[in-house]
């Protein structure tokens, strides 16, 4: 029951804690990351790269293997703009929980599956710690805001806001040369 309790708490963003994360295997806390950065199905308002992204991600892994040149699941052919838009989300997603939890690894003294625990959660806005929170210095606070908020408003749409900002900057740069 405490197995599926945190399982659903970590997919659903809920933040709900039975009991002290810290009592779990290393394992564990790693299934409950990836749980965490998988989050809920996209009519959900929790965080993580989604079910669906997962899904048609690894209908492109099994397609690709297999030779196909379409990406299906069943008979249904997913349009590849959509598995783009997954490939990306996915990268962009991972690569941001890597940068964060690398940073973290060298201003905080915690283990690195602690930290991991922490970043995800932060970057899926899901709530559950392994209890250092509190203990976490004021540059790691700051990450793991940063991540917060990158979470809540979505890794595209946070990226694709760089870009066009970005992209605003060189505009004015070249019109004002």
């Amino acid at each position: 029951m405490v197995a599926l309790m945190h399982s659903i708490a970590a997919i659903s963003t809920s933040g709900f804690n039975t009991i002290n994360l810290n009592s779990f295997t290393m394992a564990s806390l790693i299934t409950l990351s990836m749980l965490m950065f998988i989050g809920v199905s996209p009519s959900g308002t929790g965080g993580g790269v989604k079910s669906t992204t997962l899904s048609a991600v690894l209908a492109f892994i099994f397609c690709k293997l297999g030779d196909k040149r379409d990406v299906t699941i069943g008979s249904h052919r997913i349009p590849s703009f959509r598995v783009d838009t997954a490939l990306t989300d996915i990268i962009f997603y991972g690569l941001i929980l890597f940068i964060g939890t690398y940073v973290l690894t060298f201003t905080e003294h915690f283990s690195f599956t602690q930290i991991l625990v922490e970043t995800t959660s932060a970057l899926g806005t899901v709530g559950l710690t392994t209890g250092i929170t509190a203990d976490v210095s004021d540059a790691g606070k700051v990450i793991l805001t940063i991540l917060m908020y990158i979470g809540r408003v979505g890794v595209l749409t946070f990226g694709n806001a760089m870009l066009i900002r970005m992209s605003n900057k060189e505009k004015n740069a070249v019109n004002t040369d």
